[in-house]
């Protein structure tokens, strides 16, 4: 069964239920996408960016990246005082986890 739906230019679409539910898969997955980059905007307002110096684990950091997802996480690459070698280090947990209430709390 179609029913109708507003096109771009204003004019009705007829769509089938096979194309509405791409459409709510594709709606569904953009928001879920959007996810890690909500995250990753945040940590580089709280500082988790290119060009900063941090402290972590002990350490002291000059990152040369912003954050990325890595698994259940994210990671930043910095350049470390003492060596001078390039690493990429995950941030910590529980950052993430409040980040990701945050984000629950505000949709």
């Amino acid at each position: 069964m179609a029913s109708p739906s507003t096109g771009s230019a204003g004019e009705v679409l007829q769509l089938t239920s096979a194309a509405k539910v791409e459409f709510q898969f594709r709606e569904r997955m953009t928001k879920q996408d959007s996810k890690p980059k909500t995250i990753c905007d945040r940590l580089q307002e709280l500082g988790y960016a290119r060009e900063k110096h941090i402290r972590l684990y002990g350490e002291k950091l000059r990152l040369v990246s912003n954050p990325i997802p890595d698994g259940e996480g994210f990671s930043i690459d910095g350049v470390t005082g003492a060596s001078g070698e390039v690493r990429r280090i995950r941030l910590p947990l529980s950052l993430v986890l409040t980040l990701k209430k945050e984000l629950t709390r505000a949709a």
